[in-house]
């Protein structure tokens, strides 16, 4: 928690390659608050819990950030078991949320037989930019999707998100496949002839 500015970096002259990796479990989670937070490092929480709040200002992923919150696959008594995806929840009380292009956020499913997780977004008296990769992969077909909720008080372009979600999906695999739900609380919300932004539910 922090009364100002919070910002995660990564030491000068490092890449996400270079950096030790996580040894924690899967589940952990992981709160972070300021009056404005910057997310220009990476947070690595196997199927875990992360919530970014900014009480005044922006909340901001910068080019390049990664959120790694995606399930992985594990031995248990010598069989692989792929864990859940994690989910993220980023709110901005008075201000933006602001997620920039480059930036990653993963909260697919670790493998077969697995569920995709969450991606909460909430600008309720602002506005939501979203230009980031977006990634709740599963296995098609499964019931086992992701959920997107994206909440702003501005509407929200609806056909850059559709190309978004469709950017991930592949021949054996979806993307927010479970829902996808979207709130504008001023202005009309629109979706162009011809494109289509669909989940199961």
């Amino acid at each position: 928690t922090s009364p100002g500015l919070l910002s995660i970096t990564r030491p000068d002259g490092s890449t996400d390659a270079s950096l030790p990796r996580a040894t924690a479990g899967a589940g952990a989670r992981l709160a972070l608050r300021g009056a404005q937070v910057q997310h220009d490092g990476t947070i690595e929480l196997p199927s875990g819990v992360l919530e970014v709040t900014a009480s005044t200002g922006a909340a901001q992923f910068g080019e390049g950030s990664l959120t790694q919150l995606q399930g992985r696959s594990q031995l248990f008594d010598g069989q692989p078991v792929a864990t859940s995806g994690g989910t993220l929840t980023v709110s901005a009380l008075a201000g933006d949320v602001r997620l920039f292009d480059e930036a990653w956020i993963d909260v697919s499913a670790g493998g077969a037989g697995a569920r995709a997780g969450t991606v909460n977004l909430s600008a309720t008296q602002g506005r939501l930019v979203v230009d980031s990769n977006l990634r709740a992969t599963s296995q098609a077909g499964d019931g086992l999707g992701g959920t997107l909720r994206l909440d702003s008080a501005a509407a929200f372009n609806l056909d850059q998100l559709a190309g978004q979600v469709a950017d991930g999906r592949t021949a054996t695999q979806g993307n927010f496949a479970r829902r996808i739900e979207v709130r504008n609380r001023q202005g009309d919300q629109r979706l162009e002839a011809g494109t289509t932004l669909a989940a199961e539910q």
